[in-house]
């Protein structure tokens, strides 16, 4: 029986001014692109420079091989995240082409609109702790490519709890046997429920990241 999709995208509103948003895109086929300093360095560069652009504060950052995470906030009331993710991925995409000669992005990306439960410090130590998760490293802080513009991050994350991810709690809530029957996709306004047998773990890292 095919499970109808739901529209969860919130009102636009919701993604305007001087609101909280962690963000993720994933590089094309997971091509770890950003492996090599220079790819690496550039997208770094061409983050800080649209976030000033379009009135955005990087509060923290890290650039992994084959994703990007993002905690933003809005500077001003006028401030569109939407509008900032699809410039960003736009303009990062044609110079990456250029550069590069790759395809840089995923087609679409995955967005949180922070609540007001939910510490901004927590997200982004779980930013900043990926490529230890990953075994990229065995300290944070020696990671190359990550930072904050707002945060002195080398010492807050230390001090910052964990945090779960909302696709992750989603899914670890629920039965093993409803996991694979189940796997919720946030791409840019849409809901999309399918028949899932691989395991959920695998399915998070090939769309989200970690």
């Amino acid at each position: 029986m095919a499970l109808e999709r739901k529209r969860i995208r919130l009102e636009r509103e919701r993604y305007r001014g001087r609101r909280l948003f962690f963000l993720t895109f994933c590089t094309a086929h997971r091509d770890p692109i950003f492996i090599s300093p220079q790819p690496a360095e550039w997208l770094v560069r061409r983050l800080h420079e649209l976030a000033v652009r379009y009135s955005f504060q990087l509060h923290a950052w890290c650039l992994m091989p084959d994703h990007l995470h993002v905690l933003i906030a809005g500077a001003l009331d006028t401030s569109d995240m939407i509008f900032f993710a699809a410039r960003f991925k736009q303009i990062t995409a044609f110079e990456g082409k250029r550069l590069f000669a790759k395809t840089l992005w995923q087609t679409h990306s995955y967005d949180h609109v922070v609540r007001g439960d939910e510490a901004g410090e927590r997200i982004a130590a779980y930013i900043w702790s990926n490529p230890v998760r990953k075994g990229l490293c065995s300290d944070a802080r020696d990671y190359p490519h990550s930072g904050s513009d707002t945060l002195e991050w080398k010492r807050t994350i230390f001090s910052a709890p964990d945090w779960i991810p909302p696709w992750k709690v989603n899914v670890l809530g629920r039965k093993p046997s409803q996991r694979r029957t189940l796997v919720r996709h946030r791409w840019r306004g849409s809901q999309r429920w399918r028949s899932e047998d691989r395991r959920y773990a695998k399915a998070a890292s090939c769309r989200r990241g970690a």
